[in-house]
């Protein structure tokens, strides 16, 4: 029995970068998922609401992080199929 792989288009997308003190999130998944996006400082405090949303399938965010001081942040995604998380530096 062969086994049969997804094609390129058969996976969830997730996606997020920062420009100019936003932070642009996009994704699509194959499943409705409910998310929560969450913005973490280096003492490991939530520094901004960020968003929550369900049976999210394909969609995108931009997180507005002109509030923050300068410094490094994490952007924790979490989702029914699992948790994502990436560094951004805020620079003035």
């Amino acid at each position: 029995v062969e086994e049969e792989k997804p094609a390129d288009g058969d996976k969830d997308i997730i996606d997020f970068y920062s420009y100019d003190r936003t932070v642009y999130v996009n994704l699509r998944f194959l499943e409705p998922s409910d998310i929560t996006i969450s913005v973490i400082n280096a003492m490991g405090q939530v520094s901004h609401p960020g968003i929550r949303a369900s049976d999210v399938v394909q969609e995108k965010y931009e997180i507005d992080l002109s509030d923050l001081p300068t410094g490094i942040y994490m952007i924790e995604l979490n989702t029914n199929t699992g948790k994502y998380s990436g560094k951004i530096a805020l620079i003035k």
